[in-house]
């Protein structure tokens, strides 16, 4: 059962409390100035970091922007010269005029299987080898033979001009035959007959790609290129764009309203009829402009520039850089750890506060409690002394005044006998008590038999309870380590207990042992007496602690179960309640195994 502190010990510790509470509230209230204190100077650290931060990051956002104008300002004649000419590289270029992607080039040849233009080129071999033949190509070749002049020729050509294939297998023949180098890459003047559609052979190729299947591109590629190296031609940009991967389409919404960014890789700029881009490497981008604000100074030297998170195509306006800088990252870090080391100085220190007023008020109510407690024991102690030496008193007045009664005074010695005994355990057990609280009293071990402590315990029963009190023992050779005199004071409170708060007759006692494997003795000691209330079975063995139970009227002085288990405890043994109630109680009495 708890401990409950009565109303008149909570009015003595109420000014205690009080005090306490104050302090508290003084204490909370400098501790939370502290930790406001200490958010304050964070935080304005951080802010200080923060707009720092922000304004590198605005000054590099603007130089990315101002960056990307410059790089497309640059790129303009590139892309104005790889849109007219085939030859010219086109990587990293983008144009769309009025909805059509001219670059990066969609250089993919047709999939069909025919082949006219290799069809064509056949046909030509075969007419040069058998003339009149009915052809499409018969009327030019039959002037080719009759030795027109190429400007003739090449106006008749352009004033019956043939399917494109056909054009180009002519063409090409035409230019082997006569090798007419000139038309290789810069076609036929016009002023000589030539028509805006021929702009050389090489040129013409890579522009009707698409209109070729791969085995007729192939089949002109290889010709052109033989004979570009045969005259002396120049063909490496020919091989390089014949070579060049299949770019695939840029999607951009159609038609496209402002400056923008295609995922991080590609600038655009759109005016009232195209689209105009280039591409750029954002890694090289930051670099230099990284190196542009260090040397102004507008940079710390460890920091990192990035490309902050956006939709894959974003506005350049939209568009803004994040700066990273691990100085401040670590000076940011240190704050918090600070901040941290010294909120949780203040935890503890509030902890504390609160642990050491629990401790105080603890404190003060036990030393209320203890005089309190004293004061009753001083109170039961006064009492039981008194009733045992004014039965002595009475009983030997009594037998001086009554030799005539001798036979009403017979027990009278027994008695008085009774009474002693009774103040003799009352004065030992305090003793006892308080020898062994402040270690005064060392047990003196040995091998005790406990069989041999039952015959003075009877002597004991008998002198005091007569007849009434009857002891069983069942303990046998039993043995177990430690302070005879200590183990019988146990069975004496034990058994005195027992016959007094017993409303039985006669008052039957067993004692009885039993040993496990490893050695270790238990022994349970039953009595028939009224058992221990259940409000006091938590409590029985604490100090000065006595149980009450109804119907029985019973002294003492709350120190006989305490002192059995402090005795138990000495030896390394414990003792607990192993079944009580109306019928009796049973204490279990452990030993630890003999050494």
């Amino acid at each position: 059962m708890p401990y409950s502190v009565p109303t008149t010990m909570l009015r003595r510790l109420l000014p205690t409390l009080v005090g306490l509470l104050l302090g508290l509230l003084a204490l909370g209230e400098g501790l939370f100035e502290l930790a406001r204190i200490f958010t304050a100077e964070r935080d304005e650290t951080r802010g200080q970091h923060i707009t720092e931060t922000r304004a590198i990051e605005d000054a590099a956002t603007e130089g990315f922007r101002a960056e990307l104008r410059r790089r497309l300002r640059a790129a303009l004649p590139e892309i104005q010269a790889s849109a007219s000419d085939p030859l010219v590289p086109s990587e990293g270029l983008y144009l769309r005029f009025r909805g059509h992607q001219f670059l990066p080039r969609l250089v993919r040849a047709s999939s069909r299987k025919s082949t006219p233009a290799a069809d064509a080129y056949a046909e030509i071999l075969r007419l040069e080898s058998a003339p009149g033949t009915p052809s499409r190509f018969a009327e030019r070749l039959a002037r080719v033979k009759r030795g027109k002049s190429l400007t003739e020729l090449w106006q008749f050509h352009s004033a019956h001009p043939l399917p494109f294939p056909d054009e180009l297998a002519f063409m090409l023949r035409v230019v082997e035959r006569f090798d007419l180098r000139p038309l290789l890459r810069g076609g036929f003047p016009e002023e000589l007959g030539g028509t805006s559609r021929s702009a050389g052979l090489q040129r013409d190729l890579l522009r009707s790609r698409s209109q070729l299947s791969r085995a007729d591109f192939q089949f002109l590629f290889d010709r052109i290129n033989a004979l570009s190296v045969r005259l002396g031609e120049q063909n490496d940009d020919f091989q390089a764009r014949a070579d060049e991967v299949p770019a695939g389409g840029v999607v951009l919404p159609d038609p496209l309203p402002e400056a923008a960014v295609l995922g991080g890789q590609w600038y655009f700029e759109p005016d009232d009829e195209a689209v105009r881009g280039v591409a750029f490497s954002i890694d090289r981008v930051l670099e230099r402009l990284a190196a542009k604000m260090r040397d102004h100074g507008s940079l710390p030297p460890d920091a990192r520039l990035g490309l902050a998170p956006h939709p894959p195509l974003v506005p350049l306006e939209r568009t803004s850089l994040e700066v990273q800088v691990p100085a401040w990252e670590r000076q940011a870090a240190a704050i918090d750890q600070r901040y941290a080391l010294k909120s949780s100085l203040l935890g503890v220190c509030g902890l504390l506060a609160l642990g050491l007023a629990v401790l105080a008020v603890g404190a003060q109510e036990r030393k209320l409690r203890f005089v309190e407690l004293k004061g009753a024991f001083v109170a039961t102690v006064s009492h039981e002394l008194k009733t045992p030496l004014a039965s002595i008193r009475l009983l030997a007045e009594t037998l001086d005044r009554a030799e005539a009664h001798a036979e009403t005074t017979r027990d009278y010695p027994r008695r008085i006998v009774g009474a002693a005994d009774t103040l003799y355990a009352l004065v030992e057990n305090i003793l006892t008590f308080n020898a062994l609280g402040k270690g005064r009293r060392a047990v003196r071990e040995g091998q005790v038999r406990l069989e041999e402590l039952m015959l003075p315990l009877r002597r004991e029963l008998d002198e005091a309870f007569g007849a009434r009190a009857r002891i069983h023992s069942g303990l046998g050779d039993t043995e177990v380590e430690g302070d005879a005199a200590l183990l019988q004071l146990v069975f004496s409170n034990l058994a005195r207990n027992a016959c007094l708060y017993n409303a039985r007759t006669p008052i039957e006692l067993r004692v009885h042992a039993r040993m496990d494997t490893r050695g270790a003795v238990t022994v349970l000691f039953e009595d028939n007496g009224v058992g221990i209330p259940e409000q006091d079975r938590g409590r029985v063995f604490e100090d000065f602690v006595r149980a009450v139970p109804s119907g029985v009227e019973a002294h003492g002085s709350g120190l006989g179960l305490a002192l059995c288990r402090r005795i138990l405890k000495l030896h390394g043994g414990r003792i607990r309640i192993a079944q009580t109630g109306p019928a009796g109680t049973t204490f279990s009495l452990l030993f630890p195994p003999l050494r």
